[in-house]
């Protein structure tokens, strides 16, 4: 189905106040009723509809939650792990994936990415975070947060200098 840009907007402000709904019922102490709500969520607005932006950060953090909340039932702790897992892998992949491009840049435009560069980074250091937390032996989770080091690494290289643009031939260098 498409979608143009005022059904997108109202999707992300359902799928906010979805959340919060959610959030409400878990810390209300009804975590099952967050959980269909945020079945309900990702079922009603899929990201190949509204693809999956950083307000769903919430959504990630609360199904990490909700999966090592012993006060449910193992067949919902582990939906609720595999959802946070779909999602935030989504999530996770697009940040960092527009990180390594914005790396990818020459030095002004990658300067003038900085706010951008430190959202998507700080966003993906949550969504590995929380998965990592709730699902501590996932190869999968585990290849995320070595993803998100190794991107740190690259960043911070990036603002030193040691990945720049290529220097400019200079024919009278050395004389």
């Amino acid at each position: 189905i498409y979608m143009d840009e005022n059904n997108r907007r109202m999707a992300t402000n359902i799928r906010l106040q979805m959340t919060n709904l959610a959030e409400d019922f878990t810390r209300a102490g009804k975590p099952e009723k967050g959980l269909k709500v945020v079945d309900l969520l990702l079922r009603s607005t899929p990201s190949h509809n509204v693809p999956f932006t950083r307000v769903m950060l919430p959504v990630v953090e609360l199904l990490s939650e909700m999966a090592m909340d012993s006060s449910l039932p193992v067949a919902q702790r582990d939906k609720a792990g595999q959802l946070a897992k779909e999602v935030g892998t989504e999530l996770f992949t697009d940040l960092t994936e527009d990180v390594t491009y914005f790396l990818s840049l020459e030095n002004e435009f990658y300067t003038s990415s900085e706010q951008s560069i430190q959202v998507a980074m700080a966003v993906s250091q949550r969504v590995a975070g929380a998965l990592q937390d709730a699902l501590p032996e996932d190869d999968d989770v585990t290849a995320m947060v070595e993803r998100m080091q190794q991107l740190r690494e690259d960043n911070l290289a990036r603002q030193r200098g040691e990945i720049s643009d290529p220097p400019t031939f200079d024919p009278d260098a050395g004389r």
